[in-house]
């Protein structure tokens, strides 16, 4: 996971219990899964900030992901 800003990394983690996809219930799938949140990942916003966060598996230059988004 890589940022285009500076991004606290806040360990809490906690589960959550019989979460509920309306939208598999819907296309007839499984719909209901327990939730592992491991972290908060937390940045404070500021006016007309954009924040960039790409998955993906090679490392980008903070400077170009506005540019490529």
């Amino acid at each position: 996971m890589q940022f285009s800003k500076k991004v606290e990394f806040i360990q809490v983690p906690d589960w959550y219990y019989n979460i509920e996809y309306s939208e598999e219930l819907k296309r007839g799938y499984d719909f209901k899964e327990d939730l592992f949140v491991r972290a908060i990942l937390k940045c404070p916003p500021k006016r007309e900030m954009s924040l960039y966060s790409p998955l993906q598996t090679e490392e980008m230059q903070p400077d170009q992901l506005k540019e490529e988004f």
